[in-house]
């Protein structure tokens, strides 16, 4: 069983990845806990947000893959590659993404009407089929974000079949909501993207946030881009997603601390409730203990717990665009972070370049 701090030695043996811990901590069970098929160590790409060239132009950078985090990305994913291929320690390694991989929302070529989901995609496999490619190879298994909730509908998801995107992530490889998977002999390890609890994109006036992600840009000239609704969608480019001063990257963040800003517990307790009423009928994941949510959405990396020992983890993932920061609002970096579960260890990785 690999331990983190040798996959982070693995990662950089090639000289040119390297890899920082932004969170991380132990989880109860057994040190040598795999999934049920055996997997391991487990890999959470968070939210990407591939725009088509065409559509990412307009946004700058902002929100979305950028050109640099993309070779980064690519760099990581062809390094997982080799590992799985070459170590035997990594021959059981899975790859999972945690949502908002495409950004239809932002790919429409209209405000104001619906477009093909198979055109839009189309247009991103023309400018990423590289990156697409490593995602296919290393068996990516794909939960649906809120920016691409149409792929939650079985007509739109079925309607792709034939298309260029279902050669990298066929039909089977997609999750509509949440996945979880057993974890040792009495855990289990729950993956959901989250939009599902937050009120923003589960209100009233959630209908507007579509219009408010293209909106973003020139809000700041309107004065809209304090719209609570919208706030997420609105800052302008490169603005820091975490929460600044309340951020402690050196430790995990205790849900019963009171000192703990509300803003940093957010869909810890709501996220737990969704997953128990999901998981539904399937009685052998239900009888399991969670030992850990894992989370993208919010774009901001943490993780949060319920106690010491830990009764309850949240590990939120961050992402791919924008920027976060250290503590007391210094060390700001952009986002490109990644999810690591390896035995009893789960954490968070800043990943850069040497």
């Amino acid at each position: 069983m690999l331990s983190l701090e040798e996959i982070r030695r693995d990662l950089a043996e090639d000289g040119r990845l390297v890899s920082r811990v932004l969170y991380t901590v132990r989880m109860p069970g057994d040190p040598d806990d795999a999934d049920g098929e055996g997997h391991t160590p487990i890999f959470f790409i968070p939210d990407i947000h591939l725009l088509s060239a065409e559509q990412a132009a307009g946004c700058r950078d902002a929100f979305v893959l950028s050109g640099g985090k993309k070779a980064l990305l690519v760099s990581l994913l062809k390094r997982l590659l080799d590992l799985r291929d070459g170590e035997a320690a990594w021959r059981n390694l899975a790859v999972y993404q945690l949502g908002d991989f495409h950004d239809l929302w932002r790919e429409k070529e209209h405000w104001w009407w619906a477009e093909d989901v198979g055109d839009m995609l189309d247009r991103q496999v023309d400018a990423h089929a590289e990156l697409l490619e490593l995602f296919r190879r290393l068996e990516t298994v794909r939960i649906v974000g809120n920016h691409e909730d149409k792929l939650r509908a079985r007509g739109p998801l079925d309607s792709l079949a034939g298309r260029r995107i279902a050669e990298y992530f066929p039909k089977g490889t997609i999750r509509p909501d949440l996945v979880s998977f057993a974890w040792g002999a009495h855990a289990r390890v729950d993956l959901l993207h989250t939009d599902q609890v937050d009120p923003v994109e589960t209100g009233f006036f959630s209908f507007l946030n579509t219009t408010g992600a293209r909106f973003a840009m020139p809000a700041r000239a309107l004065g809209l881009a304090t719209v609570d609704e919208w706030q997420h969608e609105c800052l302008e480019p490169g603005t820091n997603d975490s929460p600044g001063p309340e951020t402690r990257a050196d430790r995990v963040l205790d849900f019963r601390d009171p000192a703990v800003p509300k803003e940093r517990k957010k869909f810890f307790a709501e996220s737990r409730e969704w997953i128990a009423g999901a998981l539904g009928s399937d009685l052998d994941l239900a009888r399991r203990t969670s030992a850990a949510t894992v989370t993208g959405h919010t774009h901001g990396p943490r993780i949060v717990v319920d106690g010491n020992p830990p009764a309850a983890v949240l590990v939120d993932c961050g992402s791919w665009v924008n920027k976060s920061s250290g503590p007391g609002g210094a060390d700001v970096f952009g986002n490109s972070q990644i999810g690591v579960l390896t035995g009893l260890r789960i954490g968070v990785l800043q990943i850069g370049i040497g």
